[in-house]
């Protein structure tokens, strides 16, 4: 949460309604609310009590499934016959940041062979992102080699083979693929794997590290 403290310079025995609109990148009620006292704010207005100095309002952001840039909400007072305001200190601005991940994919380990080693893809969230959750990516294939004719895909330490979709699971920073070679004897030049991961609402992804050859 952040908080918005109005302050007044005189404190008096009487309550004092104080005026603000409400501006910033970020939208009142979509991505955000603002509650003083645990009440929810939904006019432009609050009230130090009688006998205080301040009043503080809450800003907490509302959780949602949409990756967004770092938004901002700004609270500016307004002067009233009761009251005059300082144009030095009458704007403050809470910054409200994105939680759902970011991810990347790798390929650390460079080629594979029939009868060698297998490929590696890795899909990792970014450093600092909240690996509570699982998440769930899907990707295409693409390369000159073909899904269960030149190799199978395999999510690494689970035997499960997949086709387009893989979980991060919750608690993991990332999960490895392995693209394991079908020897079928015959004769062919080098192919290629290629893997792209694909939009989603749920999560972003890293410019210049959507895609990966092996």
């Amino acid at each position: 949460t952040g908080t918005f403290r109005i302050t007044r310079a005189d404190v008096t025995a009487d309550p004092l309604t104080v005026l603000f609109v409400r501006s910033g990148t970020a939208t009142s009620g979509t991505d955000y609310i603002l509650t003083v006292d645990g009440t929810t704010v939904t006019g432009n207005s609050v009230v130090i009590p009688a006998g205080e100095a301040f009043v503080d309002v809450v800003l907490s952001p509302k959780d949602d499934v949409l990756v967004e840039v770092a938004e901002q909400a700004t609270l500016t007072l307004l002067a009233s016959a009761g009251y005059s305001v300082s144009n030095d200190t009458k704007t403050a601005t809470v910054q409200i940041a994105d939680n759902e991940p970011v991810l990347s994919v790798t390929a650390p380990v460079d080629g594979t062979s029939e009868g060698g080693d297998s490929g590696v893809f890795m899909i990792s969230r970014a450093d600092g992102d909240d690996t509570s959750s699982p998440v769930t990516v899907k990707f295409k294939l693409a390369g000159t080699a073909k899904l269960n004719v030149d190799y199978r895909l395999q999510v690494a330490g689970s035997g499960q083979f997949v086709t387009n979709t893989v979980v991060i699971e919750g608690g993991s920073q990332s999960v490895v693929l392995l693209v394991i070679p079908i020897d079928d004897k015959l004769v062919e030049p080098t192919e290629s794997v290629i893997i792209t991961l694909l939009p989603s609402k749920s999560f972003g992804l890293s410019p210049g590290f959507t895609a990966a050859p092996v």
